[in-house]
């Protein structure tokens, strides 16, 4: 009789595909602060640190316009330390009272993720000086409705204390952005944030495709086969 030896403590669950790609997200992109919004430069366009070896959890606030299933997060990297790769996290998702609340009315889930590997997330600095842009960090998080005209906001917390797990994203300085604004904490699991300096995040943020789309990919995929049969016949 074979004896199944079970873990103590059981690994936690990875609910978050984390994704690193070269261009900016196209599609179903509902809300939004992109370097299309206005001129950056060096000045007005800055890495900020998320940060694990002294703890800053960073995040964003945003404004809905419309009511949808948000389904993608992506941020843009402008340096990603030694140990960051590899790191496992969570990212929590709070809703506000207004763009300008820093404390989240409502906890609406909390998910765990690790960041690829140095291989794809690869450690260094990408500076608008030196003429290239950091990848884009896509977190594809559980399917979740967003209700219209809401603030809601996303924070991202490293799950240990790691010297050089760091990474930095893009902001824009001088509170550009009206629907919302960059947030940060120094405690674990906390609801109340601060803000630096009236900075934004450069931020994405991806809905569900529409059930139409679906369709007529499904209904392409169909018709191909049926064309290729009658071509036979």
């Amino acid at each position: 009789m074979a004896v199944v030896l079970m873990s103590a403590t059981a690994p936690a669950a990875i609910d978050i595909s984390t994704t690193v790609g070269a261009t900016a997200p196209a599609s179903n992109v509902t809300v939004s602060l992109s370097t299309l919004n206005y001129t950056p430069n060096v000045s007005n366009t800055i890495g900020y640190g998320w940060k694990g070896d002294t703890r800053r959890d960073i995040g964003q606030t945003f404004t809905t316009t419309s009511a949808f299933t948000l389904d993608k997060i992506t941020l843009q990297v402008q340096y990603v330390g030694s140990a960051a790769p590899g790191a496992s996290y969570s990212l929590s998702l709070y809703q506000f009272a207004s763009s300008s609340s820093l404390t989240s009315t409502a906890t609406l889930g909390t998910w765990e993720g690790a960041l690829p590997d140095a291989a794809t997330l690869v450690p260094g600095a990408y500076n608008f000086s030196s003429g290239t842009v950091g990848p884009f960090l896509t977190f594809d998080i559980p399917d979740i409705a967003l209700s219209s005209g809401v603030t809601y906001g996303f924070v991202l917390s490293y799950t240990s204390l790691t010297a050089s797990e760091t990474m930095n994203f893009w902001v824009k300085g001088g509170g550009y952005y009206a629907g919302g604004q960059q947030i940060e904490t120094s405690v674990a699991g906390a609801t109340t944030f601060t803000n630096s300096g009236g900075n934004d995040l450069l931020f994405y943020i991806q809905s569900v495709p529409e059930p139409s789309a679906h369709a007529l990919i499904s209904t392409g995929a169909m018709l191909v086969p049926a064309f290729l049969l009658l071509r036979k016949k």
